[in-house]
């Protein structure tokens, strides 16, 4: 269930959404991509579950703090997540963003 595997990476952007290269910093954006990486980072205090989401233009992450698995998030799955977008380290990534799960 967890880790990475090679899949190739669909266009999955759909109406109303950003692509992952034009989000901008510090703003609430609404990205759609394919999970292509999980990890649960398991903490005696506060567990976090981090996924990877890529899209056509480039790669974020999404991170969960006080969950160890997220429901329906799986490998090659498709999601849309909305959230305050910062960069870290180049990334774009996202604390505790609202998700949803795409067919």
């Amino acid at each position: 269930m967890f880790g990475s595997k090679k899949q190739p990476v669909v266009d999955t952007t759909i109406a109303g959404t950003t692509p992952i290269a034009d989000a901008q910093p510090r703003t609430t954006v609404t990205i759609t991509g394919q999970v292509i990486r999980m990890q649960s980072r398991p903490a005696s205090d506060l567990p976090t579950m981090v996924i990877s989401i890529k899209d056509s233009t480039g790669t974020a992450t999404a991170t969960w703090t006080g969950r160890r698995s997220m429901g329906g998030i799986a490998l090659g799955r498709r999601i849309v997540i909305t959230g305050v977008a910062t960069h870290t380290s180049g990334l774009l990534t996202f604390v505790n963003p609202e998700y949803q799960l795409l067919a």
